[in-house]
């Protein structure tokens, strides 16, 4: 089994049980009341998005850790979700100047980004077909 195959099941319930812990650290501190007093129907649309994001993330990593084949298809949408969730995360924190976490996200965008790309690489095969055999590893 390829190392970027093992890096890329690690890596995908990380970040699921990543998306929950921040979100329930901003609980935690108080930070969701103030933001749902200001934008209500955005913030949940928001949270919604983030969590169905997370729970993808975690059943398609869990699946591709028990080999299900379908573990790769829910994996590559749920990654494509996270990249959307991480540009959208990466807009908040440009125009606040906040360095650090732009860093942070803009590094994450580009993990995501690679090992989705190496994943779609194993599971298209030359015709640009899907690959069942390629799928598990």
């Amino acid at each position: 089994m390829p190392k970027t195959t093992q890096i890329l099941k690690v890596f995908i319930i990380i970040c699921g049980i990543s998306m929950f812990a921040a979100w329930g650290i901003f609980y935690g501190l108080g930070i969701l009341t103030k933001e749902l007093i200001h934008t209500q129907l955005t913030f949940w649309v928001l949270l919604s998005g983030e969590c169905l994001t997370a729970i993808g993330l975690l059943i398609g990593g869990i699946a591709l850790l028990t080999n299900k084949i379908w573990g790769c298809y829910l994996s590559i949408i749920s990654m494509g979700m996270l990249l959307y969730s991480v540009m959208v995360g990466t807009g908040n924190f440009v125009p606040r100047d906040n360095i650090l976490l732009t860093c942070v996200f803009a590094g994450l965008w580009l993990s995501t980004m690679t090992l989705l790309f190496r994943k779609l690489q194993r599971v298209i095969n030359k015709n640009g077909a899907f690959s069942l055999q390629s799928q598990i590893d």
